[in-house]
């Protein structure tokens, strides 16, 4: 992790550092040439910092600026509404996804298996949607069964809704009853 400020008047170097308490915590500390007045506008970046794996909002990230790196005396404080959108899902990289049928024969019924390695965890009360391509035909009502096994934990989930006009299926909201947690490799 290192860190910048592009304000050079003030601002000479910085450093930054992770603290073990509170989690999620970034110390940074600021070699000055001369102090910063107040309603004075300053930036300064934290590099190497991974952005959420999902497009929801985060929760707010909390600013303290004190009077000394020994986090005493709390001199500004954010108002709290600083938070951190990611507007692009995360990518599922294509040697993380495969899909194998158990037939290759043309007009042949068979069955498909989607096998997936994640980035992230699917929280419970997570989704799944399913879209499939025109070329596939349905004559008989789909069956969808989830294989977590790789994630040492069993996949509770709902039913899922499936369109097949719209050549969908979907887990629905809440459909992941107990989450699915990833192992670190």
């Amino acid at each position: 992790m290192s860190c910048e400020s592009s304000t050079v008047e003030y601002i000479s170097s910085v450093s930054c550092s992770r603290l073990l308490e509170p989690d999620n915590t970034v110390l940074l500390e600021f070699q000055l040439f001369k102090d910063i007045p107040a309603l004075e506008t300053f930036d300064f970046s934290v590099n190497e910092i991974m952005n959420p794996f999902s497009t929801k909002p985060t929760d707010p990230i909390e600013i303290r600026i004190y009077e000394t790196a020994a986090l005493q005396s709390i001199t500004n404080e954010d108002t709290g509404n600083l938070i951190v959108i990611t507007t692009i899902p995360y990518i599922v990289d294509k040697n993380r996804a495969t899909i194998t049928q158990s037939v290759e024969g043309a007009g042949l019924p068979s069955k498909y298996t989607l096998t997936m390695s994640l980035a992230h965890s699917i929280e419970g009360g997570g989704g799944l949607l399913i879209r499939y391509p025109s070329q596939v035909v349905v004559h008989s009502p789909l069956k969808v069964t989830v294989d977590a096994s790789a994630y040492k934990i069993d996949a509770v989930l709902t039913e899922p809704d499936i369109d097949d006009s719209a050549r969908q299926i979907l887990f629905a909201e809440k459909a992941f009853t107990q989450p699915l947690i990833v192992e670190d490799d």
